[in-house]
């Protein structure tokens, strides 16, 4: 299906309060057909994470009547309802909420969560998880047999091996990363690598969130290289990301979820308005979900959202990219209304 008309992509904080029954203005546009609402697997997540049945409801409904469309792999998909995604991932919510948060604790674990687990620890449960993914695996493995593809079927004894060959390099990689990572940082279980990082190079946020545009990214990379404590062969923010590794992967051309959430982890550490409690559960979590926003959205022509920080890193990210969008982002005005602002900062 082709789409002629401008893509939208809500920030979740965005799409509840339209299911609330706010940002009717919005939610009446992108109905009517004048823009495109693109939803992903993320809105998914964050919608069946709230336990809400009646909300859960609500946000679908919301999707449905906007007409969204499930982006993929950088491609739009209207071959399923919304409904029909959020049930698929609720059929196996403890084999995606337990890969993920597992994926998640060493990264946690940099901006001072995890408290009292040490590197062996957290790779020892990451066990755990490899475990339950390669039973999931052999459970959808079983339902291959009864496929009619004649394809799949000639594959399918080398697909049967794919569980325990992750297994085997799994085994292979986890003790020599827990050495490693021991050996570098000793003291593990208090660990905060982000703020070891800020007091070492001199920078916090009350400095760096009075950096206005243009060439953000390059006044943050000033700030934190004028500590004269970064090594001489750093001169940018790309050799910083290691942007030859980049180069390496995905035929040279690394997606856009690669690289805007390599950069929003990075300003998350510098401190350029950085997501509120990184160190708790829930808000590392919440940051999470917005870096995963704020890249797919990328995709889009128009990213919506009343988070200022996820608008103020998002826009410095997009400009150092190249990547040419509007960010919309609504400002509460303190009595409960939210104003669009499209101004300085905001488009790129």
């Amino acid at each position: 299906m082709t789409v002629s008309v401008p893509l939208v992509y809500l920030d979740q904080n965005i799409l509840s309060e339209i299911a609330k029954g706010g940002f009717c203005d919005l939610f009446d546009k992108i109905r009517s057909g004048n823009m495109q609402l693109v939803y992903s697997h993320a809105h998914i997540k964050e919608t069946a994470h709230s336990n809400n049945q009646n909300f859960q409801d609500k946000v679908i409904q919301a999707i449905t009547a906007m007409n969204g469309a499930y982006l993929h792999e950088g491609q739009l998909h209207f071959d399923k309802s919304p409904r029909l995604r959020l049930d698929e991932y609720l059929a196996n919510p403890e084999v995606y909420s337990q890969i993920s948060g597992s994926m998640a604790q060493l990264a946690h674990k940099f901006f001072g969560g995890q408290q009292g687990k040490n590197f062996p620890a957290l790779i020892n449960g990451q066990r755990d998880t490899f475990e339950t993914l390669i039973s999931h695996m052999r459970k959808n493995m079983e339902t291959l047999n009864e496929n009619e593809d004649e394809e799949i079927r000639r594959h399918l004894p080398m697909l049967k091996m794919l569980p325990e060959l992750i297994r085997q390099e799994f085994e292979k990689a986890a003790p020599k990363l827990s050495k490693t990572l021991e050996a570098s940082i000793p003291a593990s279980e208090t660990f905060n690598g982000a703020k070891e990082f800020r007091s070492a190079v001199d920078v916090a946020p009350s400095t760096l969130n009075n950096i206005r545009p243009p060439n953000v990214m390059q006044k943050i990379w000033a700030q934190v290289v004028s500590s004269g404590k970064m090594p001489a062969h750093l001169n940018n923010v790309n050799d910083f990301l290691s942007n030859g590794v980049w180069a390496r992967i995905n035929n040279g051309d690394p997606s856009w979820e690669a690289k805007v959430g390599s950069l929003y982890t990075l300003l998350n550490m510098f401190g350029y308005w950085p997501d509120d409690k990184l160190h708790k559960d829930d808000g590392f979590r919440s940051a999470m979900g917005d870096q995963t926003h704020s890249a797919l959205a990328a995709y889009t022509h128009m990213l919506v959202t009343c988070d200022e920080s996820m608008a103020k890193k998002t826009y410095a990210i997009y400009e150092h990219l190249g990547i040419e969008r509007i960010i919309c982002w609504y400002k509460n005005d303190g009595n409960g209304r939210f104003n669009p602002l499209i101004g300085e900062g905001m488009f790129c």
